[in-house]
């Protein structure tokens, strides 16, 4: 629910995502960050990991990354935030001066919305990790429609930053790890999974949000792959949080279902409206904690986040009406005017109500 004061505030269309994605804004949520030396790791709630080497020297070639998703049996993906790739061009990527891979163009995955190219091959990426552990600087050379770029990528924190990325993944001591390896077998799948696809839909739903004139229809695989829902175990029942619609470059809506022997529902939202307790379908800019069960939700009025809606519900779960949301903070700031406040969490409170 979006108080009256704050509802007609202009949301950025999606044309700026990308733009916003890499300036820092509020799409996607990540659950656990860490900077080490000159690597930068980010892991979602879902705890899939980003590990990165940024620079701003060479414009149309700003990272270089290793992703990789929680739970066995997944492998890490190379990912590099670059210009649109020339046709028939080729990536060479080298480490201290020697020469690891020479990638075509066309094995690389793009995003659709741009400035992201994926990579998968496993033997590929076994050498060129191997490589990154080693080495203390990667030099990628590309071709653009633009022209040829070249940029160099520090590796210093690379090897904590995989250790970091086993940590948060709980694969620390096992056989896939990436860095911390050992003799157990791997972690077995998370509570969380990541819903990042279509077809991880439950098909009594899926229809709502691939069609096209649909409430939460009108988006393509890439942009519900980017900004991702999540099925989380809540004892014999699965929570469902699914993006609802296009959404805006730093606002995105969420929906939420339960789902319990192929049967699938809605769960409500309660929230403070304007004239007293009510609820909604609706949750903007999520985040998830299977520890507590807590969902965090953060409406920004604008882009700088100095105004908007801040809610956190704990999921419930009982005989009769299975997941329900239980609202522990309602807060909210309807002026915009370039003071946070300390963030959100410190806004004045809506609920629970002063006593």
């Amino acid at each position: 629910m979006i108080p009256n004061e704050i509802r007609l505030m202009r949301i950025v269309p999606v044309a700026l995502l990308t733009a916003a994605l890499v300036a820092g804004s509020a799409l996607p949520a990540f659950a656990t960050y860490k900077k080490v030396r000159d690597i930068s790791v980010s892991c979602s709630f879902v705890q899939t990991c980003t590990l990165s080497s940024w620079q701003n020297k060479v414009q149309g070639l700003y990272a270089l990354s290793i992703e990789r998703a929680a739970g066995p049996e997944t492998q890490p993906v190379l990912v590099l935030g670059a210009a649109e790739l020339a046709p028939r061009s080729t990536v060479s990527i080298s480490v201290d001066g020697r020469q690891v891979l020479d990638i075509p163009a066309s094995s690389f995955k793009q995003n659709s919305e741009g400035g992201e190219y994926r990579y998968a091959d496993q033997t590929d990426m076994a050498k060129l990790i191997d490589a990154l552990k080693a080495g203390s600087r990667a030099e990628v050379r590309l071709q653009t429609k633009e022209g040829s770029l070249k940029a160099d990528f520090s590796l210093a924190g690379f090897v904590g930053g995989l250790i970091f990325m086993d940590e948060t993944q709980g694969r620390v001591g096992t056989v896939d790890a990436l860095q911390a390896k050992g003799d157990k077998p791997s972690a077995p799948a998370p509570e969380v999974t990541a819903i990042d696809s279509f077809d991880k839909i439950p098909e009594p739903i899926r229809a709502v949000f691939t069609g096209d004139d649909t409430v939460c229809g009108g988006v393509d695989a890439d942009r519900f792959a980017a900004v991702g829902g999540f099925a989380a175990k809540i004892g014999d029942r699965t929570l469902l949080g699914l993006p609802c619609g296009v959404g805006g470059a730093y606002n995105q809506p969420y929906v939420f279902y339960q789902e319990q022997d192929g049967r699938v529902t809605p769960v409500a939202l309660p929230v403070m409206g304007d004239k007293g307790p009510t609820t909604t379908a609706t949750a903007w800019n999520i985040d998830w904690d299977q520890a507590s069960r807590t969902l965090t939700a953060f409406f920004r009025g604008r882009g700088l986040g100095d105004c908007g809606v801040y809610n956190v519900w704990k999921a419930e779960e009982g005989d009769e009406d299975g997941i329900t949301f239980v609202l522990m903070q309602s807060r909210s700031k309807g002026e915009c005017d370039g003071n946070d406040g300390g963030g959100p969490a410190n806004w004045p409170a809506n609920w629970p109500l002063k006593k």
